[in-house]
């Protein structure tokens, strides 16, 4: 069990602060659960960075990120603190789709011959244990002092690749990041659209979304000086836009 769990409201309004002063005001009181308001929406990036902080300033060990629509499996963190250790190495659970058979998105893991994507838990070897490009902000378990290190994510990302940003940003101080097979949360599957002449796949969600996404993206690639991925990031940009029947998707594009 985590010894206290952070709940950060990005301003919200529909209900969800009295919910939860109502519903978990014993572990409020008692100091297990801490309810962090805000008063505007700052987006989960912003939720993110605010509540790594806050868990810093209550000299914790390890913080353990989960987005809202988390469902955690029992013995999840424990699996994970087995492997963690006290070294500088970032553990995370794998987020199963709800049917259980398959990942909710493919993982994208480092081997000798590069970057690959995993979708099903028959693909991890024996050991259970695979080495992450990057991982999402559900279930990554980040030591204290790789914060002290690294900073906090970034909030002025708003929402979608500001966990990409943070993994880059650990393993660029030599820390890795590691999928561990044994924990498990569950997470809606992640439905997915096709691009227009073949292109590829994009996430099927809103413009807004793909506003940041792209911009974020497009941001963080380019300062790192990562062509590939940059013009990658284009050329979905791109397609993106351009099949979308939104009439203002140009104008979003081009903000």
């Amino acid at each position: 069990v985590p010894d206290r769990i952070i709940v950060h409201d990005n301003n919200s309004g529909d209900g969800t602060v009295s919910m939860v002063q109502n519903k978990f005001r014993g572990f409020i009181a008692s100091g297990d659960m801490a309810l962090v308001q805000c008063k505007e929406n700052v987006g989960g990036a912003g939720g993110f960075s605010r509540g790594v902080a806050h868990a810093m300033e209550l000299g914790t060990d390890f913080i353990w990120l989960m987005d809202d629509d988390a469902e955690v499996e029992e013995q999840a963190l424990e699996r994970l603190l087995e492997r963690a250790g006290s070294g500088m190495d970032c553990f995370s659970s794998t987020p199963m789709a709800p049917e259980g058979d398959r990942y909710s998105w493919g993982l994208r893991v480092r081997s000798a011959d590069g970057v690959r994507a995993i979708w099903r838990p028959e693909d991890f070897p024996p050991q259970g244990i695979l080495e992450a490009h990057f991982t999402p902000f559900l279930g990554i378990l980040v030591p204290v002092k790789v914060v002290e290190r690294v900073g906090l994510p970034r909030e002025d990302f708003f929402i979608w690749s500001d966990d990409v940003e943070y993994s880059f940003r650990i393993r660029d101080t030599g820390a890795k990041i590691w999928y561990v097979s044994e924990s498990r949360i569950r997470h809606p599957f992640q439905p997915r659209r096709r691009l227009p002449l073949g292109v590829g796949t994009v996430l099927d969600a809103p413009l807004w979304k793909q506003y940041y996404g792209a911009r974020n993206e497009l941001f963080m690639y380019s300062r790192r000086g990562e062509l590939g991925p940059l013009f990658t990031r284009l050329t979905i940009t791109l397609f993106t836009f351009l099949g979308d029947p939104d009439p203002r998707a140009w104008r979003v594009m081009l903000k």
